[in-house]
């Protein structure tokens, strides 16, 4: 119960102290549409249209991506747009008329029906042990935060401080819940607005059904020459006439310059004495599994055979000579000191013979109830004589192998049976004891039965004490303080440029970095960039600054500083279309173009030509076939989906010959074969829903991308 969770917390004594009511409009008076009232005081950081967003709603949507394995740069920048979103969206259904009165937010709170109460509420108050929201829990919690006025009556200091920001959590709860509801509104009753007539509904199964068969060329667009500089001119106005593909935000360009953090051979040796002395307590020792737990070693309970050991080739030789006891190491091997000792050896059988009694297992109950039939069914095969592990499979066994004794059959250590299933076979048990397991399948009752040795491999188990080699603080510091030398000495892009390539110190370029971004290419998905992206941003920051601050990019598994990175901008972007200084938008505006006019050349080559073959013999490609093409399912043999080719062909005569089509992987000719209609609709009315729905879904689409084109939204984050 994720917001009971939070008020208990946070403020779990107030609950106790408060009086249960009925359910009435009262219980929602302070409810309200984004920014009238939620937040209360709290720091006004941006507004929607002139609707105010603050930072405990911005937090209240951050808290909501908690836990996923987000950045807390990228949770931000998440929760900042769905805000956003739903703020825009809200505002103009309610324009619209489309309101949640406060009766009905009782009921999206408080039913008991599932198909009535909202699903954000059933999900924030979920009872783990139920999967179902307790009503009362949330009367009470409603009750108790529904109105400041009332809070400010009752508490003071801490206590009125902590129930406030409580009250502000279930007044976004609130928030949420109307704005789902008439979103779901607003969008029904668009999708009801739409009506697909008799004659589109045909007109639409026909185009998308009809299919054609043809043969086709595909020229790759790097075999046609096209020399041509095509011009700044022409890709601006390219980039002015597809406004909404190339659409920026303000956007941000850097240089920047990384300085790898690596250990010295200090740092290396402190490591491998550390190492000699483990190796020395770990051949003396005889709690092998405590040492490795004090240690945080690995104790496998597999048996490796050669092939299976990936360890330095004199180590491996060393264990498979070996005997149980025998220590190896230090040595070195992918970063770490590494120490190993023999647990046991043995000869590995090639197939083990084993068979069970399967319970399968869904919910706790039929967990308790397997043990308890499959622990009982153990004690009867151990204390009765006469008791038969055939015959009990046969009576309780729930899969295919019942009907045989459970009996499996001979098996290879290959991965046909789960981890725990094959790991028991061959590396924990033994010949003829019982033993109950779990797997992904249920609970079983195993039992080995026999083993086959053909190859005589030896197996060895062994334990592994190892420590990773980073760099020790004073290398960090010491590789910190050149940085900084570095960085003093170079104030500029120009020079910091130069300087770095003069010493042969990696660097890389990101372009089209955006306000709120946490990922440079080269840097990667982390505070460094998120850091440098808002320093590239800030209004006092000039093209040609260089950075003040030398970041950290850390090894989150290690835990340390892998390398150091400084930065200089190179151009800055206001809002609107993108510009050619953004060397990504040029390379693909003149992709573009390019493959425009290659297109054209090709198209005054194949002049004349009157076969497929001829225009493949021109170009040296073959000739392909394709069947049973759809526009409905544009994707082309042997060349993927290319719905323009589709497109020609539904223009196209029998037997003629295309145009020169300018595709998504290179440029086709196409000669039409054939052509079959769609024939009669199997269904009309289902396949009236689905062009209904495929439309107002793309409606809906295009609708809310005009309404955040047109709405006014300051992001004051940044400037706080």
């Amino acid at each position: 119960m994720a917001l009971l969770g939070t008020i208990r917390n946070r403020f779990g004594w107030v609950m106790i102290t408060m009086i249960l009511v009925g359910v009435g409009s009262f219980l929602f008076m302070d409810a309200s549409g984004p920014g009238n009232s939620l937040g209360g005081s709290s720091t006004r950081i941006g507004s929607v249209d002139g609707i105010k967003i603050t930072r405990d709603q911005l937090q209240d949507y951050q808290e909501n991506l908690q836990g996923q394995g987000y950045l807390s740069e990228e949770i931000e920048k998440l929760a900042w747009e769905q805000l956003v979103n739903e703020t825009i969206l809200y505002n103009k259904v309610e324009e619209a008329g489309f309101v949640v009165n406060d009766n009905e937010l009782g009921e999206l709170f408080l039913s008991e029906d599932p198909l009535i109460q909202s699903p954000i509420v059933a999900r924030e108050f979920a009872d783990p042990n139920t999967g179902r929201a307790n009503t009362d829990q949330i009367r009470q919690t409603l009750n108790t935060y529904k109105s400041r006025a009332a809070l400010r009556a009752q508490f003071e200091g801490d206590q009125l401080n902590q129930a406030l920001k409580t009250y502000d959590l279930v007044e976004n709860l609130k928030r949420r819940v109307k704005l789902q509801r008439v979103q779901t509104k607003f969008f029904g009753a668009l999708t009801m607005g739409f009506y697909t007539p008799n004659w589109m509904n045909e007109m639409e199964f026909s185009a998308r059904n009809k299919s054609y068969d043809f043969e086709y060329v595909s020229i790759p667009f790097s075999a046609v020459t096209y020399d041509e500089v095509i011009s700044d001119e022409d890709m601006e106005a390219y980039i002015k006439q597809h406004p909404r593909q190339y659409k920026k935000e303000a956007n941000a360009s850097l240089e920047y310059y990384l300085f790898d953090v690596i250990p010295t051979s200090e740092d290396s040796a402190v490591y491998r004495n550390e190492l000699e002395t483990l190796a020395t307590e770990f051949a003396e020792t005889n709690e092998d599994s405590f040492f490795i737990m004090r240690n945080d070693g690995v104790f496998d309970i597999a048996y490796k055979m050669e092939d299976e050991i990936d360890e330095p080739a004199d180590i491996k030789t060393q264990l498979m000579e070996g005997e149980k006891g025998n220590v190896f190491g230090p040595y070195l091997h992918n970063g770490q000191y590494r120490v190993i000792k023999i647990y046991e050896t043995k000869v590995m059988p090639d197939s083990v013979k084993a068979r069970h009694i399967l319970y399968r297992v869904n919910t706790n109950e039929d967990f308790q109830k397997g043990r308890q039939l499959l622990d009982s069914l153990q004690k009867e095969l151990a204390s009765n004589p006469d008791a038969s592990f055939d015959s009990l499979a046969i009576k309780f066994s729930q899969d295919g192998s019942a009907s045989i004794g459970g009996d499996l059959g001979y098996k290879a250590k290959d991965g046909s049976f789960v981890a725990p299933f094959e790991n028991y076979m061959f590396y924990t048990g033994k010949k003829d004891s019982i033993r109950m397991i779990q797997t992904q399948f249920g609970l079983h009752l195993i039992q080995i039965t026999d083993y086959k040795y053909i190859n005589k491999n030896k197996g060895v188990r062994y334990s592994m004490v190892f420590k990773d080699i980073i760099p020790s603080e004073a290398t960090e510091k010491r590789i910190k303080m050149k940085v900084n030398d570095f960085l003093i000495q170079n104030r500029t892009s120009e020079t910091l440029k130069e300087n770095a390539l003069a010493q042969g110190i990696l660097g890389g370029s990101a372009s089209g970095l955006e306000v709120g971004g946490f990922e440079i290419e080269g840097v990667g998905k982390n505070t460094a960039s998120a850091d440098l992206i808002r320093w590239a941003h800030d209004e006092n920051t000039q093209i040609g600054d260089v950075s003040n601050t030398i970041l950290g990019i850390d090894n989150e598994e290690l835990n340390y500083v892998k390398q150091f990175v400084i930065a200089a901008l190179v151009d800055k972007q206001g809002e609107g279309l993108a510009s050619l200084n953004d060397p990504i938008v040029r390379a693909d505006v003149d992709r573009v173009l390019r493959n425009e006019r290659k297109t054209a050349v090709v198209n005054e080559q194949i002049k004349g030509k009157t076969t497929i073959g001829e225009i493949a013999d021109m170009f040296s490609v073959s000739k392909e076939p394709a069947s049973n093409v759809k526009y409905g399912n544009p994707s082309i043999t042997n060349a993927g989906v290319e719905p323009k080719v589709v497109a020609t062909a539904s223009k196209l005569a029998v037997g003629a010959l295309s145009v020169a089509i300018n595709g998504n992987e290179g440029i086709y000719v196409i000669s039409l074969a054939n052509s079959q209609d769609a024939g009669s609709i199997p269904d009309v009315e289902r396949n009236r829903r689905e062009i209904t729905t495929s439309l107002s879904q793309a409606i809906s689409g295009k609708l809310f991308q005009d309404m955040k084109d047109n709405a006014e939204i300051v992001d004051n984050r940044n400037t706080l």
